[in-house]
Formats: C-alpha cells, sequence, structure tokens
C-alpha cells in the first residue's frame, strides 16, 4: 500500500518528439535533400492540485486497509479467546458430572451390599440403576461438548480436535464491568468505526480528486528546428489546453458526491452497531455477575449444607441414598449453572474487547469487580490463564490441564 502512495503522488513522465518534414515530395522536395526535422520536450503540469489529492486518496486507502487489518485481528483474537473460555467451561462441566456419576455408581454398589444384608430391597436398586444411567448419559454427553468444543478451538488455527489435550486457566477471577462512560468513550476508536471513518475520509477525497479532475492542464515544451538548406537551426515552443467543452466531470462528480454521502450512511450505521453490540454485552455482563452473585452467595451454599446433612442422616439412618443422590444432582445443577454464569461472563466481557479493541483491564470499573470463589473451591483449575486480550489465537492456548472442585 505504500508503493500506491508512492505511486500516487508521481509527476507525469515528460514527452519526447521527433518530427519530419517535406521527406519524399515532388519537385525540389524530391528525397531528403529539403527536409526538416524538429526534436520536441514537452511536458503536462497538473493544475487543480490533481496530485495531491491523488496522493490524498491513496494515504486514505491505506489507513483504511490498516483499520480494516486491526479491525479483523481484534475479531480473530475474540473469536479465539471466546472459544478457550467455552472449551474451559465445557471441561469443567464434563468433570463436574462426571464426579456426580461416580457417586451415583458409589451409591448403586453400596444400596447392593445393603441389600444383602437386607437392609434395602430389589426395587431401591433398580431405582439407584436408573439414577446412575441419567447421570452416566448426562456425563458422557458433555463429554462430547468437549470434544466438539476443542474442534472449535483448534480450527482457528487450522489443527485438530485430537491434538488438544485439556487447556489450562481459570475462570475467576473475573475483569470488572466497565463503566458506560468509559465504554462511550472507547466507541470512536474502535476498529469498526475508525475503518468506516477511514472509508469516509477515502471518499470525501475521491471527490476531491474528482472536482481537480475538472481543472485542465496545460502543456509546455520547447525544441530544436533543424530547418532545409545550409543546416539552418530554430528554437520551438509550444503550449496546450484542453477546452472542457463536452466533459466537465460532471458524471463523475455526482458519482463521487453519492458515494460521499452513502459512505457517511455507512459510518453512521455502523457507530449505531457498535454501540449496540457494546450495549448489549455489558447487559449480558450484568446479567452474569448478578447470577453470579446470587449463586455464591445463596444456593450454592445452602446446596452444600443440605448435602452435608443429608449426609450426616444418612449415616445415622434418617436420609435414604436416593435423598443423597437427588442432594447431588441439585448440587450438579447449581455448579453447572454456576460455570456457564462465568463462561458467559467472559464471553460477554471478550465481545466488548473485540468490538473495541481494547483490553477490558484499562477500563475504569463501574464499582468494585466481582469477588471470587474461595480458591478450595474455585469450578476450575487454579492456575492462571491468560489476561482476556492476550489469549493467542493458535496452538499455544492448549497446553496444561484444567479441573474443577
Amino acid at each position: 500500500m505504500q508503493g500506491e502512495v508512492r505511486q500516487a503522488l508521481a509527476r507525469p513522465n515528460p514527452q519526447v518528439e521527433l518530427t519530419a518534414e517535406n521527406i519524399g515530395g515532388s519537385g525540389q522536395h524530391d528525397g531528403v535533400d529539403q527536409s526538416e526535422s524538429t526534436l520536441l520536450f514537452a511536458q503536462r503540469l497538473e493544475l487543480g492540485g490533481k496530485r495531491r489529492r491523488r496522493g490524498e486518496v491513496a494515504a486514505r486507502a491505506l489507513h483504511g486497509e490498516t483499520a480494516r487489518l486491526r479491525e479483523r485481528e481484534s475479531q480473530a483474537v475474540a473469536s479465539a479467546a471466546t472459544l478457550f473460555f467455552e472449551l474451559l467451561g465445557a471441561q469443567a462441566e464434563a468433570d463436574l458430572a462426571a464426579e456426580t456419576a461416580a457417586h451415583a455408581a458409589a451409591a448403586v454398589g453400596d444400596l447392593r451390599r445393603r441389600r444383602t444384608a437386607g437392609a434395602a430391597s430389589a426395587v431401591d436398586v433398580e431405582r439407584a440403576r436408573l439414577l446412575t444411567a441419567r447421570a452416566d448419559i448426562d456425563a458422557a454427553q458433555r463429554h462430547a461438548e468437549v470434544a466438539i468444543a476443542r474442534q472449535r478451538l483448534a480450527a482457528t488455527w487450522g489443527g485438530r480436535g485430537q491434538d488438544i489435550d485439556r487447556v489450562r486457566g481459570s475462570l475467576q477471577p473475573l475483569p470488572a464491568l466497565p463503566s458506560p462512560q468509559a465504554l462511550e468513550a472507547r466507541l470512536a476508536a474502535s476498529p469498526a468505526m475508525m475503518t468506516a471513518a477511514a472509508q469516509s475520509a477515502r471518499m470525501r477525497a475521491e471527490l476531491d480528486l474528482q472536482r481537480a479532475q475538472a481543472v485542465p492542464d496545460i502543456v509546455v515544451g520547447g525544441g530544436v528546428r533543424y530547418l532545409a538548406g545550409p543546416e539552418d537551426v530554430a528554437f520551438v515552443a509550444e503550449t496546450g489546453v484542453e477546452v472542457p467543452l463536452f466533459d466537465r466531470r460532471r458524471g463523475a462528480i455526482e458519482a463521487a458526491q453519492w458515494r460521499t454521502r452513502r459512505s457517511e450512511r455507512d459510518a453512521a450505521a455502523t457507530a449505531a452497531s457498535v454501540r449496540d453490540t457494546v450495549g448489549r454485552a455489558r447487559l449480558e455482563m450484568e446479567a452474569a455477575d448478578a447470577q453470579i452473585e446470587q449463586l455464591q452467595a445463596r444456593h450454592l451454599p445452602v446446596a452444600r449444607a443440605s448435602l452435608a446433612e443429608l449426609e450426616r442422616g444418612y449415616g445415622l439412618g434418617t436420609a435414604t441414598s436416593f435423598d443423597l443422590l437427588e442432594a447431588r444432582r441439585t448440587l450438579l445443577d447449581l455448579r453447572i449453572q454456576h460455570v456457564r454464569a462465568l463462561v458467559a461472563y467472559h464471553r460477554a466481557a471478550i465481545a466488548i474487547e473485540g468490538v473495541l479493541g481494547w483490553p477490558m483491564q484499562e477500563m475504569p470499573a463501574s464499582d468494585a469487580p466481582p469477588q471470587g470463589w474461595p480458591a478450595h473451591e474455585m469450578p476450575v483449575a487454579q492456575p492462571q490463564g491468560w489476561p482476556v486480550h492476550e489469549i493467542p489465537a493458535a496452538r499455544a492456548a492448549h497446553e496444561g490441564d484444567a479441573t474443577c472442585d
């Protein structure tokens, strides 16, 4: 693209013209003895600022390509980061489902021993087996979802899902919820709006160039004429200008005006789309934040306390194994809901970063960041993953491990 700018600023090449007259005529002009020749050098002088306008058009096009490249890069990184966190969440869900399935299988074994001892019936064992089958099916389904998530992530660098074992990272702590004022301040510098602004500037430069093209250029020249006879020599000078009688570039100017107006409308539509996307993503962050807070502060502690009480009751004979299985199932559902809320929060945050092309960590928060889950109860392994704006879109993202509580 730099070459196009240099080319646009290039001046017109000079012209060299050699003419010969009075050759091969009749009478005294027979042959070449009475011929006259002229060697002329001519240069077209561009008026109306055409050269400068061409340079502006090329420079605006270069700026637009740079902005468009930044937009594509931002989208690619955001897509890879989203897929990374979705795989991280899918792994956590699969681990939780596998843990629940293991508890269900253990409950079946315990009931069989109790039946042998006469403390449980065959019906109890069959009911437990049905619950175990449900847990196994759920675990298999979540394992398949992990495989799909791996393939989607690997596709970002042209790899295969089986190339990924487990990804390493943490769903907490969460990035702070940015304030609306901070997001509004970043809108104008977003890659999409920069691309639209560059396109509008290019169309305005194109319009200025078409207006400049309507100004006729001047051609000036000079040279030497070799006259017939005793080798007489004379100097020649010429000048010329195009008369804009039929073509005044009106059609080209009208077309450039229409393209300029269209680019301005497109820029306004892009601004509205960016503002809408960022606004909706922030609302999704707020909703996920509220859900995370509610789960961490109320529902998960209550479910854990209920399970612990039932485990004590089961040891004392006041609770059945089915009570334990249902309590573990309820806790599983809540923990999976918690993981999905965390992934939804990250997904919305990445969407904002992808649109604005700005790391969330550098945006002023509207309030204190959400509190993290206690380290010993983290849904995903404690080792930290990449910050949202630094997650690579290539295979370096799939090393390591991720476990759940």
